[in-house]
């Protein structure tokens, strides 16, 4: 099996729930570090929001985190700690344009293959779940970047990190290896 990246397929926009959609809501932070009531957690999917009538995606997304629409219009993910008072946070907990807020969850697949049934868990896999096709295409990716020259560093955080510890690892971090 050789890997190759997977295409990215953008909703269409043009469809009736994208463009009957409100604009997303947003409030401005009371203090530093805290998100106001109702704010967006995101999720591991793509999301766009609905900002004076345009989608925009949410870039460099992480999970369970704030999305903060500054002043230029972009978006910005920041975990809530790092919220600023005054920072315009996005508010709402639907996913499917009710809120102006959309959750891509196919973005890499073809617009035919989406399986419509409710419970299409049972058949893959849940926003938060993952199985062991996903270590295969891991697995693959790895071999990929590998065959690229780039280096994929992974670090267990239960790795103790004691004085003692530590010192190998201080050693092997010194060394940068491609992985064998």
């Amino acid at each position: 099996m050789s890997f190759q990246l997977p295409e990215y397929h953008h909703p269409d926009f043009t469809k009736e729930e994208f463009v009957n959609a409100p604009d997303v809501k947003y409030k401005a932070a009371d203090m530093d570090g805290v998100a106001p009531d109702n704010y967006h957690s995101t999720s591991m999917y793509p999301e766009y929001f609905k900002i004076n009538g345009k989608w925009v995606l949410a870039e460099e997304s992480r999970m369970d985190s704030s999305v903060v629409l500054c002043d230029d219009g972009h978006l910005n993910v920041v975990e809530n700690r790092n919220i600023k008072k005054g920072d315009k946070v996005i508010l709402g907990r639907t996913e499917k344009c009710e809120e102006g807020i959309y959750m891509h969850c196919h973005g890499f697949e073809e617009e035919d293959g989406k399986p419509e049934d409710q419970f299409v868990f049972r058949q893959g896999r849940s926003r938060e779940t993952s199985y062991a096709r996903d270590y295969d295409n891991l697995f693959e990716l790895l071999k990929h970047e590998k065959e690229h020259g780039n280096i994929v560093w992974s670090w267990d955080l239960r790795f103790p990190l004691t004085r003692m510890q530590g010192q190998p690892c201080r050693r092997s971090l010194t060394t940068v290896t491609p992985m064998g």
